[in-house]
């Protein structure tokens, strides 16, 4: 069971012709909306996003906080409002452990469930789950942290959250990652049973995510978010 401290923090967002998920963290009081970079190509301050809202798309202005370097696929927004609950939901990597079940979520294929006011007229995404095959990148400090997961991604969920509880419990659930895409392979085509020089990518069940931890480095070089308030019903007016 995942619980409204997360389900209530994600959303489906679109950058021109891209689409994908979002979420938001605080840090010091402060509001943040984090996704895929590759979901947000070229992407400058001062530009518009869009958000599902009230079953439209819906523009807002953001502010770039900073995007991660060379293959970490983060990127770290600030919004001109408080976009979402501020429910507890820390974000950490520490206490996970090799082959504990952990869950994503996202709007794969534009795919959500509407629930009217009970989420504020947001869509909540739909929810997978996995397991954490392997955590990369404590070879060295400068290293990625990579997260490996068995479990099929979807086009959609990139920049969605990875989120897991302490000892597999159904609470006290923290964000361990964002969804950034999933491992493929080339497989041959074939007519009348020889090969035909067509090959198509086929998904191997090994998701990529990066470690939340990179995201909030970013966050704490270039605090600009959003100061949260007391109030757990903000939404977008803007159309």
């Amino acid at each position: 069971m995942i619980t409204t401290n997360v389900l209530q923090r994600v959303f489906h967002v679109k950058y021109k012709t891209n689409v994908g998920t979002a979420f938001t963290i605080e840090h010091e009081n402060n509001q943040y909306l984090l996704s895929a970079k590759h979901v947000f190509p070229d992407l400058k301050s001062s530009d518009e996003i869009e958000i599902v809202h009230e079953n439209k798309w819906k523009k807002i202005k953001i502010q770039v906080v900073g995007v991660a370097p060379n293959q970490i696929d983060i990127i770290v927004l600030a919004l001109p409002l408080q976009i979402s609950p501020t429910y507890s939901l820390p974000t950490t990597l520490g206490g996970v452990s090799l082959g504990q079940n952990v869950y994503f979520l996202g709007f794969p294929f534009g795919l959500s469930c509407e629930v009217g006011k009970l989420n504020r007229d947001f869509p909540l995404p739909l929810v997978k789950k996995g397991c954490l095959s392997a955590l990369l990148g404590h070879a060295k400090e400068s290293d990625p942290n990579i997260l490996l997961i068995d479990g099929i991604n979807n086009p959609g969920f990139s920049g969605g959250p990875v989120v897991c509880s302490k000892q597999n419990k159904i609470t006290n659930y923290h964000v361990i990652g964002v969804i950034s895409g999933y491992r493929f392979q080339e497989q041959n085509t074939y007519y009348e049973d020889k090969p035909f020089p067509i090959t198509y990518k086929v998904n191997t069940g090994i998701i990529i995510a990066y470690g939340i931890n990179h995201a909030v480095d970013i966050i704490k070089s270039n605090a600009i978010g959003f100061k949260i308030k007391q109030a757990h019903n903000n939404s977008i007016h803007r159309t």
